[in-house]
């Protein structure tokens, strides 16, 4: 078992969830996103619309919407991609169909911010939490770490019904339903609600803002216990030192593919775990050490 490996005597691991989820897909690519602090348009975008809308959730939660939902949601996207276009640290381009000016990327905001208020506003409604930190042991000595997007309460035919929601931009339409039954970002957090709030029957549902479709979704004890097994791989592989890539077709259409050529192959092939290593080490506190993410979606 995993478990075997992981004891009390070792340092306390606590890992993001979108860590382990990057990690897993390629390790190059968690350390370019991660640790070299790599930022392209794509992942830019996706800060810009995410806080647009937790800003927005919050006005909501708060009851201070003086204005119509869309017209203020155009306004606080118009104020976050002028804020975002002055950003000096893109320095990375997207590859092949993603390269796309700023234009592009504002009038793509737009519709994502429209279908989201289609999406989410067509329901009376109750916010409940809204972009929260939350932390869940996993096994032994190592604890998962994520946020919930958005909790909120509504009436359904059976009575109150608590929806825990996850948003799906517009730059990841190539997501499929599948991808959406087994995605580890909703199963975490789904695990985290169930054991921080006992006994509470919950909806996991995604609000795609590309196909423009609200997406219940199910999870089961298998998923759990998927999500367990990859956040304590991912945890050996950080503390360890271990590695394990593939190089295949998700590199052509990787972001940072032009970037990671000059690393893998390269002199500094394989030196990265160390680095990886060592960043858990300065962000210890006693004996925990942390691999976390450095989140700006406030």
């Amino acid at each position: 078992m995993q478990e075997d490996y992981l004891n009390i005597d070792k340092p306390i691991i606590k890992i993001d969830i979108q860590d382990v989820i990057d990690f897993c897909y390629c390790p190059y690519y968690y350390k370019l996103k991660n640790m070299d602090m790599q930022i392209n348009i794509q992942k830019l975008y996706d800060l810009a619309i995410h806080k647009v809308i937790y800003r927005y959730l919050r006005m909501l939660m708060d009851d201070k919407l003086n204005s119509s939902s869309i017209e203020t949601l155009k306004y606080l996207w118009g104020q976050e991609w002028i804020k975002e276009k002055t950003n000096s640290k893109i320095i990375v381009h997207t590859s092949a169909q993603w390269r796309g000016t700023y234009d592009t990327y504002r009038q793509m905001g737009i519709k994502a911010i429209e279908s989201f208020n289609s999406l989410i506003n067509n329901v009376e409604q109750t916010p409940i939490i809204v972009n929260k930190e939350w932390e869940v042991h996993i096994a032994s000595n190592v604890y998962l770490t994520g946020k919930w997007e958005y909790i909120r309460e509504i009436d359904s035919d059976n009575g109150p019904l608590i929806q825990i929601m996850h948003f799906v931009t517009q730059t990841n339409r190539s997501a499929t339903n599948a991808m959406f039954q087994k995605d580890l970002l909703a199963t975490a957090s789904l695990y985290a609600f169930n054991n921080t709030f006992n006994d509470i029957a919950v909806q996991l549902a995604y609000v795609d803002m590309y196909s423009k479709k609200f997406k219940p979704t199910l999870r089961t004890e298998r998923d759990f216990e998927l999500l367990k097994r990859s956040t304590i791989s991912t945890a050996l592989c950080l503390m360890n030192g271990i590695e394990c890539i593939s190089l295949d077709r998700k590199c052509y259409f990787c972001e940072y593919r032009d970037k990671c050529v000059s690393t893998i192959g390269g002199k500094n092939n394989g030196d990265f775990m160390e680095l990886i290593r060592k960043k858990g080490e300065t962000q210890h506190v006693g004996n925990e050490y942390k691999f976390g993410r450095q989140d700006d979606n406030q």
